[in-house]
């Protein structure tokens, strides 16, 4: 609907049931329907250090471009039910939404057309002009894209902005830090973690250690340990770009 009440378009999806799904027999490896928030900070991040440049697309239902390899099968549509055919499903040849295995089936069809294209981008110490239009040709030429342009620049001096008021947002305005502290100020030893990138915090948690700890030194090493695995996490990510 558009803000007079008048009808923009009309859409529909049809996704199928698929808590119904068996790990094992319909589906057996599943993807994170969408990236780590941690993910996306760190590029941020990197933009705002080298100067960067961020375009942004959207691949149209991208989760219908996926092949599937395991037989699944779906009831008709209730109201689309063929006659004389009442008795018969449909057997699924594209993924759907709803599917377990959607976003890996994704991820494994966009991996595969790179790969058999041979596409390649030069690199180089900063975002060329021309790379990201050759990027954005090709991904149209492969997939219904929705080029939705140049993301507002990101510069050293914002970012450290935004991050410090945000950080004064969290520790001076919020009117129920008591109902945090009080947790903290229980018995219960909670981790704390926080990792920075460009004078900016990129990934940071705060959460109840699933061990029990008969000392603070003990539970600082349980703490050490969950943000050694994060730090690792975001350095193999990192060792991924070519930067």
């Amino acid at each position: 609907m558009k803000v007079d009440g008048t009808i923009d378009k009309f859409k529909a999806r049809l996704v199928i049931q698929g808590f119904k799904q068996k790990e094992g027999i319909d589906y057996f490896d599943t993807y994170d329907l969408v990236a780590r928030i941690s993910t996306i900070r760190l590029l941020i991040a990197l933009v705002a250090t080298y100067n960067l440049v961020i375009h942004q697309m959207d691949v149209k239902t991208s989760f219908l471009n996926g092949d599937l390899e395991e037989e699944v099968y779906m009831k008709q549509l209730e109201g689309f039910i063929m006659s004389e055919n009442e008795h018969k499903v449909c057997k699924l040849i594209k993924s759907l939404y709803g599917l377990k295995h959607t976003s890996k089936q994704w991820h494994q069809k966009f991996d595969e057309v790179v790969l058999s294209s041979g596409f390649v981008l030069n690199q180089s110490d900063k975002t060329d002009q021309d790379q990201v239009d050759k990027m954005k040709y090709f991904l149209s030429s492969n997939f219904s894209m929705k080029d939705m342009g140049r993301l507002t620049a990101v510069d050293q001096f914002e970012y450290f902005k935004v991050i410090g008021c945000l950080m004064y947002a969290m520790t001076s305005t919020r009117p129920n830090v008591d109902y945090f502290v009080g947790k903290l100020s229980r018995s219960y030893f909670y981790n704390w973690l926080g990792v920075l990138l460009g004078g900016g915090a990129i990934s940071w948690a705060s959460k109840k250690q699933t061990c029990i700890t008969d000392s603070t030194i003990k539970a600082k090493f349980v703490a050490l340990a969950a943000a050694g695995k994060e730090v690792e996490w975001l350095r193999n990510l990192i060792y991924e770009i070519p930067l």
